[in-house]
């Protein structure tokens, strides 16, 4: 029987009113994995790809055939946007069917989810606070609610992968299993995975399940347009530089003026005028002002006011309008964003995505330039890089354009081997290990040590841990009255912990700051982390404000428009780079190659490094000289490995008596003072202190941990505060130093 004619007759009516003409390869191929075997799934192509219904077509076939007694699905995504757009997808999917959908999260009204825990059926939306809530709230509820659980979809699988939220999912799905008739499938949904291996090996954590990956041969790609970088595809990029520079402009006010970002601005301005497009850069503090210069432009040339802003600080009201506006208006519309949009929320056919500096990673690379390209136009990206003026007396290494590097670099391994980095999973993940184990003890009211250590041992992330440290974990956790020992010796959550796990916010693990709301008469624009004072100015939702008043009490500033025009500079990245992007901007700065999708001033900058890069040698030489007593070090190794060389050379190295005072700029090189050793001595002198045996135990302080975990991680992980430091000495370790790469790296330099 053919996959089609396998699904349910509502599904087929639903395929008929859409006029599909057929379903697409990862469609047919997924039917076949979930009707025919029994197996895990993970569904990874492009954006746009049909990788939702791939999964629910099946699923809900078999929902409808034997209905069960509980919910049957549990969709698991990232963002509470991501949950709303396929809540209306289903929505329409479902229409004709007799299976409820529900979605749960913050937004939600409570109406709705009073009317789905009277008769919790279908399918559930949920995000993983959502769902924590559930675990610790309503446990006696939870047989009847997911006793029956057939499947659970996991959306963006990637962006869990990548963080502590991932872990705590896969907590949530253990925990889930013991209130189950029979353990359920888990399917996997991404657009930016490269090997396989982790990623199966995570998706089935804990559970005796095969992982099946359906594999759409490259004739099935040929024929099915909307299928995402396969190798013959075309796709339009754009690379441009932007030197810092002064605008020869007399009708501009000094304050007009943005520092660097008016050419780049205004260049943005034009290649999104009559187009709808995204402006995507890496952080809330470049996206408003970058969306308050481009506003800036449309103003000078009365073109209308097309602009949005969507992140995590502007209010829900302003980011479902965006999201409304690009996919359903007519006219063209621009968002200036960061990775809020980077998912797979559906905008509908976007013509154009800018990118300020690098992306973040090579996957996110991926998942921004698959916002485009619908339709069978090839997907389209331009990416503009801007830089500081340089002192005429900077040092080599100060003259290297380091982030276009890093975009060409980006560029190229995916062009070129469509490499993606490999998920980075975390086995001892102590803040995580806090979370779980209030989380558990919460739930349970009260709980032996024995149960306790067994359930928490019991999780799949932590089957790391060792038993000994957990019990010390515990006894720290009481003494700091987190947890409470009662009079028959069971567990319970002491006066400290009380105050924690009663907070809304400990349902989530990422890190979260105190919100001041912003308010401009009485409409909500969002919040910030820090409130200003009464006359600061401030830009958020792409706009200038001045604030008028702050109500201490109620955390709320009081804020009006301000014409004038803020200075904003946008230079360098602390996103993290994998090892694999750092050598590759070797391969940029010492290969002669010219992209063919370089601007005129991109190419020239490029030009000029590796004239540099070739005087100085930075390209065959990892220690040279750079100025009198001063030394450099290119390590071409990703930010972790950067941070623990600097580390050992710091410790294991001496000047006069003192540890080295190391300089630079991470990870691209460092620098440091010796007077009197050559470059051959002090390359000798590494690598004697690798032979003699590097010990992280003796470089890694713990009372400096807590700040050199943030170094390693670019965040500080929301429950390490409460986490004993002989443990968050022992995951620094064992999570994210790797010795024996570092040596063998080192041992292939020269000078």
């Amino acid at each position: 029987m053919s996959a089609f004619s396998r699904l349910s007759p509502f599904i087929r009516e639903y395929i008929y009113k859409n006029r599909w003409d057929e379903l697409r390869p990862i469609q047919e191929e997924a039917c076949k994995v979930i009707f025919d075997t029994d197996d895990h799934m993970i569904l990874s192509s492009g954006t746009a790809s049909g990788k939702t219904e791939a999964a629910f077509l099946p699923i809900l076939t078999l929902l409808e055939n034997d209905p069960p007694a509980s919910v049957g699905v549990v969709y698991i995504a990232p963002m509470k946007a991501l949950i709303n757009d396929q809540f209306y997808r289903l929505t329409d999917l479902l229409e004709q069917s007799n299976i409820p959908l529900c979605h749960w999260h913050g937004d939600v009204p409570r109406s709705k989810k009073t009317k789905f825990l009277k008769n919790p059926q279908g399918v559930l939306q949920i995000t993983p606070e959502s769902l924590e809530s559930m675990l610790i709230n309503r446990v006696h509820d939870l047989v009847r609610i997911f006793g029956d659980l057939r499947f659970v979809v996991i959306d963006e699988m990637h962006a869990f992968m990548n963080a502590e939220r991932g872990l705590q999912v896969l907590c949530q799905l253990a925990r889930l299993r013991k209130y189950m008739n029979a353990d359920f499938r888990r399917v996997g949904l991404s657009a930016t995975l490269g090997d396989y291996e982790l990623p199966a090996k995570w998706l089935s954590a804990g559970t005796s399940k095969s992982v099946s990956i359906p594999q759409i041969n490259l004739d099935a790609l040929q024929s099915d347009k909307n299928m995402q970088f396969h190798k013959e595809q075309k796709i339009r990029l754009s690379v441009e530089h932007f030197p810092e520079e002064t605008v020869d402009d007399q009708s501009l006010s000094f304050d007009e003026v943005a520092l660097c970002n008016y050419s780049a601005t205004e260049y943005m301005y034009k290649h999104t005028l009559n187009k709808k497009a995204i402006l995507f850069a890496n952080s809330r503090c470049r996206t408003d002002p970058m969306m308050v210069a481009v506003r800036h432009h449309a103003e000078r040339n009365n073109t209308p006011d097309i602009y949005h802003v969507h992140h995590g600080a502007i209010s829900p009201t302003l980011r479902e309008l965006a999201e409304h506006d690009i996919k359903n208006s007519d006219s063209p519309v621009v968002i200036g964003a960061t990775v809020t949009m980077e998912l797979g929320v559906d905008i509908g056919q976007l013509e154009r995505v800018f990118q300020v500096g690098p992306p973040i990673s090579v996957a996110s690379f991926v998942q921004r330039l698959g916002r485009t390209g619908r339709r069978g136009e090839p997907p389209e990206m331009w990416f503009v890089h801007c830089e500081y003026k340089i002192n005429p007396n900077a040092s080599s290494l100060e003259q290297i354009p380091w982030y276009l590097l890093k975009i060409i670099a980006t560029i190229q391994l995916y062009v070129e081997e469509r490499w993606i980095e490999p998920p980075n999973i975390l086995n001892h993940s102590m803040s995580m290990l806090f979370h779980q184990t209030m989380s558990i003890v919460a739930a349970a009211g009260e709980l032996s040590l024995h149960s306790l250590v067994d359930t928490v041992l019991g999780l799949p992330v932590f089957c790391n841990i060792d038993k000994n440290d957990l019990h010390y974990f515990i006894d720290e956790l009481i003494k700091m009255e987190h947890l409470q020992v009662m009079e028959q010796g069971g567990l319970i959550i002491g006066l400290e912990g009380e105050k924690i796990i009663n907070s809304f916010d400990f349902y989530g693990v990422f890190p979260t700051e105190e919100e001041w709301i912003v308010m401009h008469g009485s409409e909500k624009i969002g919040h910030l982390e820090v409130p200003p004072h009464a006359g600061e100015e401030f830009t958020l939702a792409g706009y200038n404000w001045i604030v008028s008043g702050v109500d201490y009490k109620r955390m709320t500033i009081f804020a009006k428009r301000m014409p004038k025009k803020m200075h904003t500079r946008w230079y360098g990245d602390r996103a993290p780079a994998h090892d694999r992007v750092i050598q590759r901007m070797k391969q940029v700065l010492a290969e002669q190659v010219e992209y063919p999708y370089l601007g005129d001033k991109a190419l020239e900058r490029l030009r000029q490094a590796r004239k540099i890069a070739l005087q100085n040698g930075h390209t065959q030489h990892n220690i040279f000289n750079i100025q009198k007593e001063q030394i450099g070090i290119l390590p071409w190794v990703g930010h972790r490995n950067y941070r623990t060389l600097r580390n050992i050379i710091s410790h294991y190295m001496r000047e006069d008596g003192a540890a080295l005072q190391i300089g630079g700029h991470s990870p691209f090189y460092m620098t440091f003072k010796s007077k009197n050793r050559s470059t051959a001595a002090i390359l000798e002198e590494i690598k004697k202190v690798f032979d003699n045996g590097v010990n992280p135990y003796n470089f890694c302080y713990e009372e400096k941990i807590r700040s050199e975990k943030k170094h390693y991680e670019y965040k500080v992980p929301k429950y390490d505060r409460y986490v004993p430091n002989v443990l968050l000495k022992r995951q620094l370790i064992e999570d994210y130093i790797d010795i024996s790469y570092i040596k063998a790296h080192v041992n292939e330099w020269s000078i």
